[in-house]
């Protein structure tokens, strides 16, 4: 088992109403597929808030920055370094998360001045499971030093469906993940028992853009409840807190209906003021635990379902 300290969060300057960039997009691409399900998404989330590097382009969103996104992601490790109580020169281990690949992982390590000898692990943005892998991963590289992971997100690729452009924003969320527990009056969150389910499909199918995102909204909310149901544990569990991706209104409302009426507050908080920023959104959510925090030792869990993978672990709230 390995504990999170609080996580550091990096937003952009400029902001935008969700109704503002439904309009935007309605306007750019008339008759287009997707009209319906981006007119449904809108009414619901027409007073969320997003944030992005850029203003948002004609067409929606601008493209990525990956100059925007080192800066992001050092300002989110140093929150979550501050949090963990930790200096750069005590990391054993670091993941980043983003599109740029092993680039921005080699800037961040210059930037933050980690140890020459640190382990990284670079991993591609895969959607909403992909902060659970990345916690998987750091449980592993745990045992030489405390792991840091960042993750950045940064501008939308065109071939991801007008819904979900509403509910992306741009940002970055740090984790420091160790294996030593909270010391007297701190608090942490245990996490343990972790799930994993890769759907099959054809080489074909995989490894596109497109196929980190759901087609449409429904098709979200099926994955949601079919994982819930094959998780060994999560569909007999009766947790005191949820940290669910905030991927979206109906992605949530299935994971309500699946765990008959959970409290989802705190990731409906989360999508409707920043947005479903990447992979470690779900990062986000425990952020605002920790200003919310349960009662010590309260079991709960993390979720996180895309297309093609499913992630979910077990979690306990530690206090020293």
């Amino acid at each position: 088992m390995v504990y999170l300290s609080r996580p550091g969060t990096a937003d952009p300057q400029h902001a935008v109403s969700a109704s503002v960039l439904a309009d935007l997009l309605q306007r750019a691409h008339p008759g287009h597929p997707d009209a319906g399900a981006l007119s449904a998404t809108a009414a619901r989330i027409r007073d969320h808030q997003r944030r992005y590097v850029a203003p948002p382009a004609s067409e929606g969103l601008a493209g990525a920055d990956p100059d925007a996104e080192v800066a992001l992601g050092e300002q989110a490790a140093r929150a979550a370094l501050d949090a963990a109580r930790l200096k750069a020169g005590d990391i054993g281990g670091f993941i980043t998360i983003s599109s740029a690949g092993e680039a921005l992982c080699l800037r961040l390590i210059q930037a933050l001045q980690l140890p020459s000898t640190v382990s990284y692990v670079p991993l591609a943005d895969e959607g909403a499971s992909g902060g659970l892998q990345a916690l998987a991963t750091a449980g592993d590289l745990a045992r030489r030093g405390p792991v840091l992971i960042v993750q950045t997100s940064s501008g939308c690729a065109p071939e991801v469906p007008l819904a979900r452009r509403l509910l992306r924003a741009d940002g970055a969320t740090a984790v420091v993940v160790r294996t030593d527990p909270p010391g007297p009056g701190e608090v942490a969150l245990e996490v343990r028992d972790f799930w994993s389910w890769t759907e099959s499909a054809d080489a074909a199918d995989v490894g596109g853009g497109a196929s980190r995102e759901f087609a449409r909204p429904d098709e979200a909310a099926d994955a949601v409840r079919t994982a819930i149901g094959r998780a060994p544990w999560l569909h007999r569990a009766h947790p005191g807190f949820a940290l669910v991706h905030p991927g979206g209104p109906r992605y949530l409302d299935a994971v309500g209906e699946a765990l008959d009426g959970i409290d989802l507050d705190g990731c409906r908080a989360v999508l409707a003021s920043e947005g479903d920023t990447g992979s470690c959104a779900v990062l986000r959510v425990l952020a605002r635990l920790f200003q919310e925090p349960p009662a010590p030792d309260s079991d709960g869990f993390l979720l996180g379902v895309a297309p093609e993978h499913s992630a979910a672990c077990r979690a306990v709230w530690r206090r020293g």
